[in-house]
């Protein structure tokens, strides 16, 4: 008698420590570990997981948005870097006068002027965007690419006032025919301003349908 009452003491706390050791109340517990979790528990390799999470995927990586535009030679940044070139030797002629050709004023217009120029030669007017350019804009870049190019070399080669305001001059008559051909690209007519601005009195401009080349109509010229 006291042998089986042993035994079933034995079995019955063996359980109850066991129960206290996993944290669980429910004997059976402690071979279902998706009692705990609250979920299924899956198999990997014999062994219990009870982590049912699936595996995060990486992310592919995205690739960067095409580029929409065709990459094609700029008129309008050619504009504007042309009425600029014009305005910063206009302005550069003012110190000169002054103070001469060697004026700090004068020497950093006039490395402005040639980054404006090397701007549209070596970004906006690369080959490859000249190619890619519809007709009409390809025709106004090759007719002004000559001219730009001289004007280039004008302003590498300023070394008095005399070829400042020479190199000047073909800036701004440079930049007053680039942006009269952009207009007529777009269907405008511009022949009553070529009328006007070759008037006597009309500041010495001499419009011409194939850019400044080689102009110089200084003579009789006022300041610009």
């Amino acid at each position: 008698m006291r042998r089986k009452r042993g035994k079933y003491l034995g079995r019955f706390f063996g359980k109850q420590v066991i129960n206290v050791k996993s944290g669980f109340t429910d004997p059976e517990a402690v071979l279902d570990p998706a009692a705990q979790y609250g979920g299924p528990a899956v198999q990997i390799d014999g062994l219990t997981n009870c982590d049912s999470f699936p595996a995060q995927q990486p992310t592919p990586a995205q690739s960067p948005a095409a580029d929409e535009n065709v990459s094609i030679g700029c008129i309008a940044c050619a504009r504007a870097h042309f009425s600029t070139i014009a305005g910063t030797l206009k302005e550069a002629i003012r110190f000169a006068r002054e103070d001469d050709i060697t004026h700090p004023e004068v020497q950093s217009r006039l490395e402005a002027a040639e980054e404006e120029v090397t701007i549209v030669e070596r970004h906006d007017w690369t080959p490859e965007k000249t190619l890619n350019s519809p007709p009409g804009e390809k025709h106004v870049i090759h007719r002004f690419f000559p001219d730009l190019r001289r004007l280039r070399q004008q302003i590498m080669q300023i070394t008095t006032v005399d070829d400042l305001e020479h190199a000047a001059a073909n800036a701004a008559l440079l930049s007053t025919n680039f942006r009269l051909a952009v207009l007529e690209l777009r269907g405008v007519n511009t022949d009553g301003f070529k009328d006007a601005a070759s008037r006597p009195g009309a500041g010495g401009m001499i419009v011409r349908e194939a850019g400044c080349d080689s102009v110089k109509n200084l003579e009789g010229q006022g300041s610009p």
